[in-house]
């Protein structure tokens, strides 16, 4: 799940109830709220290769929805908070898993790196 705008309350708040409600699910989620451009953040979870995508931005969360795009095909759909957290719509098989955060993700490898050249 990639927060686009961190610090935007709505964007934040949206944020942790579809993190909670996804955790809650059972789902493993890689929620990156770093403070970065968006074109960072979706570039990094193309490189560790997430399979499905939850991007949550301030036009979206204005609306109901967020952004919801598969890695396979590329397909990109706007979906209501709901039918994230149900799965209903975005994956009909049940296979919505996202590699779980560790000490071996690469974010947080590019973030240390990125620290200590400061």
């Amino acid at each position: 799940m990639v927060n686009l705008k961190r610090g935007d309350k709505a964007c934040d708040d949206a944020c942790d109830k579809l993190y909670a409600g996804l955790a809650k699910a059972g789902r493993d989620v890689l929620y990156d709220d770093r403070d970065e451009r968006a074109g960072v953040k979706l570039a990094d979870m193309e490189l560790i290769g997430i399979p499905y995508q939850v991007v949550v931005g301030p036009r979206g969360v204005a609306a109901g929805t967020v952004e919801f795009k598969t890695r396979r095909g590329g397909a990109k759909q706007d979906m209501t908070f709901d039918a994230v957290l149900t799965g209903s719509q975005a994956d009909p098989n049940g296979v919505f898993r996202v590699r779980r955060h560790g000490r071996r993700c690469a974010i947080c490898a590019r973030a240390a790196r990125r620290a200590s050249s400061r």
